[in-house]
């Protein structure tokens, strides 16, 4: 008997997302609830970086707000989400 599987890993969470560390810091920040402004005072760079580092996280997933890209941070990444 020949089993196949009805739906392989990589159709389930879709291909690989490269983060930097930096990248990944941040979007981890993001999902936990903090603003782009105590982003930049908790990485100690200013928002405006913090911007740049989102635009480039969000074309990197392929989203266009920070809900979006905290529930790939939440989903792909493990990151986990505060309640405020």
């Amino acid at each position: 008997m020949n089993i196949k599987p009805i739906i392989t890993l990589h159709k389930v969470l879709g291909p690989k997302i490269h983060l930097t560390t930096r990248e990944y810091s941040v979007l981890q920040l993001l999902t936990s609830g903090n603003s782009q402004k105590k982003i930049a005072l908790l990485l100690g760079i200013s928002p405006h970086t913090v911007a740049g580092y989102l635009k480039v996280i969000y074309v990197k997933l392929g989203v266009k707000s920070s809900t979006q890209a905290s529930l790939i941070g939440i989903t792909r990444f493990g990151m986990r989400a505060v309640a405020h």
